[in-house]
């Protein structure tokens, strides 16, 4: 991806969001920096991990069997679980209002049971236990004519995950024209339900793949540029910034919402510069807060805190406003926790030192960072990667600006 000053957004490339994905800064800023000889600056070092999805509703099929197995995960939803999930929420249900749930739930169950047996070749061929092209619009016509549906939304959205997880290119190249009602549907399902945490994590998850263009089974994906417009003009943004709050006292749905929300927004901008403001405007002016907030609640993330420092990096970059709105959120105290609880991570160094050299170009802020460590964790990120030439480098550039007056 390329940060251009003369073509702005139309001078980024797509790049593959791997361990050696470019990202290019602007060189006429006036901020102290220097790029390496090939003119490429990584955001990430050593492999992430990797966060499973929602696995398929059946789990008899070859299908869930290969998603298990994709993921390297052996806990695949079965139709029990899913059951004591419809059981759970309906309890929770109003009086009176029940019985209509259990109709919605049976029909939508006879019409799933009745779509797959048009694929009997489905359980076999195990990559697509329903036919992505030809049953996306029914997914989609029942997410918008039972909106309030909450057990429809979670199986529809459940599907669509599926569907677009494992999509073959052929498969995604025949969805293109639904792509826009997919992203409407998921974005109004969450505008919908704010406060419910398994759609806003299952609507995070299905933007993220969205905001990809890679396939699980066909190596690393990449920022899917056209994808990301498209959730940028159909406010994507604001849904997601307003679904890091939907999951208070959800430990685990908490860690897989913030993860997918901080990698949707992390794409988006990196693909869309003019998406800044959308993000630090979102769901009240509280998008660097949530950023922020997703930070400090799941420290022990390197992966988070990988997406966080790259967002805080970006956003603040030559922008005086949002380094003061950082700082007033306890952005700096994020920053700098995330590299003392993950020393080893070169990746999270390496941008944590990025962020903290941008930041430090404001003076008050500067005593800040150098107030609570902020000089002694960059050295000791240099210290223990002394053979990662970026890090060191980013590192450098940071400790010049923290000691210049």
């Amino acid at each position: 991806m390329t940060y251009n000053s003369n073509t702005g957004s139309e001078g980024m490339e797509e790049e593959e969001v791997d361990d050696d994905d470019d990202f290019f800064i602007d060189s006429s800023s006036s901020q102290h920096r220097r790029t390496p000889s090939d003119g490429s600056i990584s955001t990430r070092g050593s492999n992430p991990p990797v966060h499973n999805p929602v696995s398929p509703v059946r789990d008899t099929s070859a299908r869930s069997r290969k998603i298990a197995e994709a993921y390297g995960s052996n806990e695949v939803r079965s139709s029990s679980t899913v059951s004591n999930e419809s059981t759970n929420r309906r309890s929770r249900l109003p009086l009176g209002t029940q019985d209509s749930f259990i109709d919605d739930e049976n029909e939508f169950l006879s019409e799933e049971s009745k779509a797959n047996e048009t694929n009997p070749n489905a359980e076999i061929d195990g990559t697509s236990g329903i036919d992505g092209e030809a049953h996306l619009e029914s997914f989609l016509s029942s997410m918008k004519s039972t909106q309030s549906n909450i057990f429809v939304q979670l199986q529809s959205l459940n599907h669509l995950i599926s569907i677009y997880s494992f999509a073959t290119a052929c498969d995604l190249t025949g969805m293109e024209d639904q792509l826009t009602s997919t992203i409407d549907c998921t974005v109004s399902c969450m505008a919908a339900h704010p406060h419910d945490a398994d759609i806003c994590m299952l609507g995070c998850q299905m933007l993220r793949i969205i905001s990809t263009s890679g396939l699980v089974t066909q190596g690393p994906p990449v920022v899917n540029t056209e994808a990301c417009g498209l959730l940028i003009l159909l406010d994507a943004v604001e849904a997601v910034v307003t679904a890091l709050t939907s999951v208070t006292g959800k430990q685990s749905t908490s860690f897989q919402l913030t993860s997918d929300a901080l990698r949707v927004l992390k794409n988006i901008l990196r693909s869309h510069r003019t998406a800044k403001d959308k993000i630090i405007n979102a769901a009240n002016f509280s998008g660097m807060e949530r950023i922020v907030g997703g930070m400090l609640e799941h420290s022990g993330s390197a992966s988070i805190q990988e997406d966080g420092c790259i967002l805080i990096w970006s956003l603040c970059f030559n922008d005086s406003s949002n380094q003061i709105g950082v700082d007033r959120c306890n952005g700096i105290m994020a920053i700098i926790l995330a590299m003392m609880g993950h020393s080893d991570v070169a990746a999270v160094q390496e941008n944590a030192c990025g962020a903290l050299h941008t930041m430090s170009f404001n003076q008050s802020i500067k005593t800040t960072i150098v107030d609570n460590g902020g000089v002694q964790c960059c050295v000791q990120a240099m210290q223990n990667h002394p053979t990662k030439r970026l890090l060191l480098e980013r590192a450098c550039t940071a400790l010049i600006s923290l000691v210049m007056n």
